[in-house]
């Protein structure tokens, strides 16, 4: 009864994380995210995005083509809730709490309650997994699908029905996010090689009907993405990125290790994370500080007991997460692209604590009580530093990023559109112009996938080459039109964010 009592307390306190201030942290919305929640809202209104596209398996964005999940998820919360920050990144939320049930369920599963217990705290808590969980990224979708089908593996070792349900999810994962394509065979070649014995011959032939479903489920739900992939557009992205674009690197292999070990570098992993204030905060890891300590103690526990499959298991997924982001040349070390590699760490750092907490209640050593405490209290520190920073600093000096106040903006332009003849929005609104117009103006999808813009009175162009006309109302940035007065739209903080004339 105590340990349910935890468990809900861990997921109330790992949802009020994830849903408090949800639509103003992060502060705005970043283009990608207006792409998913503008087409998600096409769909809903038309059953096309907003190139015309039926039901796409693959939404177009800029300069890429993404798998479709997260974009699907959100629909039914725009159907709820309208077309606005929070119900784009509400599906995120939700993803990453059922994340942190999973984590639970499969620490459980891999070691004991105690230890599941640590891992679904340390992952409430977890600075990568609550970026993750608070914007429209389809990582988290693949995240939460990945766990998912790892846990119905899991069980389906001592109950192989869940085989079919597993092949179920594991054909969906490849839906989420391009890494999927990568990792998840990795993945599944390695548990099917450390767990071989508990699919024998016997077992195969007592469940060959099972088996047989489950792979055919499988490569039919599979095979879309794939062929995409390979045949389609969906490997546009990758082709530019890749570390064998001719055009990019001669050494292909070195630049393959290079950004491999990146990922394991202390300054990635512990103090200074993704530098990309879209995937992570200022002056934090993607871990805690503490961390260091509890994932070592783990790893090393795991390395001492390799004869245990499942210490072999969270050794191999240590050692292939970062496979995929470094096939390419940008961003590296890159949060989104290795995400998948969150919960092998939050697993560890959990077998590690309950290992050292177990060792001092133990050993009677005034000393190392002593220690341990002062390892509790400044802990404690590190993660009120993470959350005073997350929640209070992060919105003010991210908000330019994200483009923050922009919606107050355009709510300005609608209510006085019709006193005008034009709208024009500045290019210098980047990135990705149009896609503000679409989404804060909740631009009829219909009209845009026929006509663009052209009917309509919104334009984007260059307010420098182009002379002011006093028949348009112009939105631009505030050094723009430097010699006319006009309405300063302002952030929180008093800063001027973008000018109206």
């Amino acid at each position: 009864m105590r340990y349910k009592l935890i468990f809900i307390l861990v997921i109330i306190s790992a949802s009020f994380l994830r849903i408090y201030e949800l639509n103003n942290i992060p502060n705005g919305l970043y283009a990608d995210e207006l792409s998913s929640g503008y087409d998600a809202y096409s769909v809903l209104e038309t059953g096309k995005d907003r190139y015309g596209i039926f039901l796409p398996i693959l939404f177009r964005s800029f300069g890429d083509y993404i798998p479709g999940a997260y974009n699907f998820s959100i629909i039914p919360f725009i159907y709820l809730f309208d077309l606005n920050a929070f119900s784009i990144r509400l599906p995120a939320a939700i993803f990453g709490i059922l994340s942190v049930i999973l984590i639970f369920f499969i620490t459980k599963r891999i070691f004991n309650e105690k230890i599941a217990l640590i891992a679904g705290f340390f992952s409430a808590i977890s600075p990568w997994h609550l970026q993750y969980s608070r914007i429209a990224f389809p990582a988290i979708s693949f995240l939460f699908m990945f766990l998912l089908s790892f846990l119905l593996l899991l069980k389906s070792i001592k109950n192989i029905k869940y085989l079919i349900l597993s092949s179920i999810t594991l054909g969906l994962t490849f839906y989420t996010y391009a890494v999927s394509k990568l990792f998840v065979p990795l993945f599944l070649l390695i548990f099917l090689i450390i767990y071989r014995k508990n699919f024998n011959f016997n077992v195969v032939k007592k469940n060959y009907k099972v088996i047989i479903i489950a792979i055919i489920i499988f490569v039919l739900i599979s095979f879309l993405p794939f062929y995409l992939t390979f045949y389609g557009k969906g490997n546009e992205r990758f082709s530019e990125l890749s570390i064998f674009n001719k055009e990019k690197t001669d050494t292909p292999l070195k630049e393959f290790i290079k950004n491999y070990f990146s990922y394991y570098s202390p300054d990635f992993l512990f103090f200074g994370g993704d530098k990309n204030l879209r995937h992570g905060i200022r002056n934090i890891g993607q871990l805690y500080w503490f961390d260091i300590i509890l994932v070592l103690t783990g790893l090393i526990l795991a390395l001492l007991n390799l004869k245990k499959k499942k210490n072999k298991l969270l050794i191999f997924w240590l050692l292939i997460f970062p496979i995929a982001a470094a096939l390419t040349n940008e961003g590296n070390p890159h949060a989104t692209r290795s995400l998948i590699g969150l919960p092998v760490f939050i697993i560890l750092s959990s077998y590690g604590f309950y290992y050292i907490f177990n060792f001092l209640k133990k050993n009677n050593k005034r000393i190392l009580k002593i220690i341990f405490v002062i390892f509790i209290l400044l802990s404690v520190f590190n993660i009120g530093y993470y959350f005073k920073n997350y929640y209070i600093d992060y919105p003010r000096y991210s908000k330019d990023l994200f483009q923050a106040k922009l919606d107050d903006a355009f709510d300005y332009l609608e209510e006085n559109k019709d006193n005008y003849n034009r709208v024009i929005i500045s290019d210098s609104i980047k990135p990705e112009t149009y896609i503000y117009i679409l989404f804060y103006t909740k631009f009829n999808p219909g009209e845009y996938q026929k006509y663009g813009f052209s009917k309509s009175k919104y334009k984007v162009d260059n307010v420098w080459l182009n002379k002011y006309n006093e028949e348009n109302i112009y939105l631009a940035m505030p050094y723009e039109f430097k010699n006319l007065t006009g309405k300063i739209i302002y952030y929180s903080d008093g800063e001027p964010a973008f000018k109206i004339v």
